[in-house]
């Protein structure tokens, strides 16, 4: 009997939004030594070309695809997960300087709640298979002034500044999001 090869399987696609930030590097190296296809979301900018020759240098078998859309730009992301079709998206974009967050409260929201809302309606739209991972921060949990407090998944929120107050939204939107639709989401 002769041995029947399977089809080759296509990489595994991730997405990384904030890829340019410590954070997002670190998980682009990582996903690229595990061989995944990794499109990688720069905002643009002076520092872009740094951050995209930081990105290329880390070494793996699998390979770095560069996009820099506008996180607010809705349209530029529903035609960018239609193209890519990402089994999973990491969001670690957005503003997350508390300091900026008091000088714009409002372009804060929009690149840290507003934005996440939109790329929730658009996994939803045009890649319900896709995976979606929202980076959080504790600050949502807030703690009064000099005090140490321990926080868990129960923890009431108390956003202390708009920067962790759009932190928070942008979870409620994912609860929202995912309870009635289905979506694989995680927070």
């Amino acid at each position: 009997m002769p041995l029947q090869r399977s089809a080759p399987r296509e990489p595994h696609r991730a997405g990384v939004t904030g890829a340019g930030g410590q954070d997002g590097c670190v998980l682009v190296g990582r996903m690229r030594a595990d061989g995944r296809e990794v499109h990688a979301l720069l905002r643009d900018g002076l520092g872009r070309d740094i951050q995209w020759l930081d990105l290329s240098r880390l070494a793996g078998p699998g390979s770095l695809v560069l996009h820099v859309p506008d996180i607010t730009d809705r349209g530029a992301f529903e035609r960018l997960v239609a193209s890519v079709r990402q089994d999973e998206l990491h969001n670690l974009a957005g503003l997350n300087s508390v300091s900026a967050s008091l000088e714009d409260p409002s372009t804060t929201h929009r690149t840290n709640a507003d934005a996440v809302q939109d790329l929730l309606e658009v996994i939803g739209t045009v890649s319900r298979e896709t995976r979606f991972y929202q980076r959080s921060s504790t600050a949502m949990f807030g703690a009064p002034q000099g005090t140490s407090v321990t926080h868990d998944a129960d923890s009431p929120f108390m956003a202390q500044c708009p920067y962790p107050a759009a932190k928070a939204a942008a979870r409620l939107a994912g609860n929202a999001n995912r309870q009635p639709t289905g979506l694989g989401l995680c927070a």
